[in-house]
């Protein structure tokens, strides 16, 4: 049988081995738990800064898009103006003939 001091003894080494195994283990997850926040923060950064700039690269081409049917755009309707502007002209110089021949002594 163990004597009063021996079991005191045992009780002590037990539960400094208990608080020993629950310290180690807690330091293991508190690693494990910051390595995979860590981890998590690097990918997700990466994918930001991904998709950041994929975003970018779609704002820029649908503003060179834009820009270039605006272009077109422009250039179709100063021709189409140019069309009229010739054609007035021609109907203005049709009128002109026809008042002249109408009224050939007006100023």
């Amino acid at each position: 049988m163990l004597t009063e001091p021996q079991t005191w003894t045992i009780i002590g080494v037990l539960a400094a081995t208990l608080v020993g195994t629950i310290t180690l283990v807690t330091q293991v997850m508190v690693r494990t738990i910051t390595g995979q926040i860590t981890s998590l923060r690097n990918e997700t950064t990466g994918q930001i800064t991904s998709l950041r700039t994929e975003t970018t690269g779609q704002i820029v081409s649908l503003r060179n898009e834009t820009t270039a049917q605006i272009g077109a755009l422009r250039t179709e309707m100063e021709l189409r103006f140019q069309r009229v502007d010739d054609r007035f002209d021609g109907l203005d110089r049709d009128m002109q003939a026809v008042a002249k021949r109408v009224f050939p002594d007006a100023p």
